[in-house]
């Protein structure tokens, strides 16, 4: 629960590596100096996202800039990162530990479960720490979600 509200919100992460799109050089001194221009094109495409016809999911393998980043991560880092997600709601926390442990955008390959060393995935690592404060147990009052107290 985000503090302040009366019910549940579900939020969503989504796993970018931001190392693999590259920085485009300025453009030249000319271009520049047209500044109406530039702010009628980028405009343009922020009106078009506004649109109702405008479907963020399609961006996911159209833009080569998202396409890029999440070139990282492989479809089974993603159907084990789902898997791990729903024993974390349904309370099934050691499971879910096991399944996080795996979830390593570098591959899987049979390492074994290593507590020492969680993975890089911010929202995979966030989980872990949260479930190991109660030592991978959810309680009888676990609901399948917690408040968020802060970022």
């Amino acid at each position: 629960i985000v503090r302040g509200s009366k019910q549940p919100l579900r939020l969503y992460t989504i796993d970018l590596d931001c190392t693999k799109v590259k920085v485009q050089q300025r453009q030249s001194l000319r271009m520049t100096r047209n500044r109406f221009k530039i702010r009628q094109a980028r405009d343009v495409v922020k009106d078009a996202k506004w649109s109702d016809d405008f479907k963020v999911w399609e961006a996911f393998t159209t833009d080569e800039d998202l396409v890029a980043m999440r070139s990282t991560y492989s479809t089974e880092f993603f159907q084990r990162f789902a898997v791990a997600y729903r024993n974390y709601e349904a309370g099934e926390w050691p499971v879910a530990r096991d399944m996080f442990l795996t979830c390593r955008p570098e591959g899987f390959g049979i390492a074994p479960v290593n507590l020492e060393r969680f993975p890089d995935d911010g929202p995979t690592k966030t989980l872990l720490n949260f479930m190991q404060r109660t030592c991978w147990n959810s309680g009888n009052e676990w609901h399948g979600f917690r408040e968020l107290l802060g970022r």
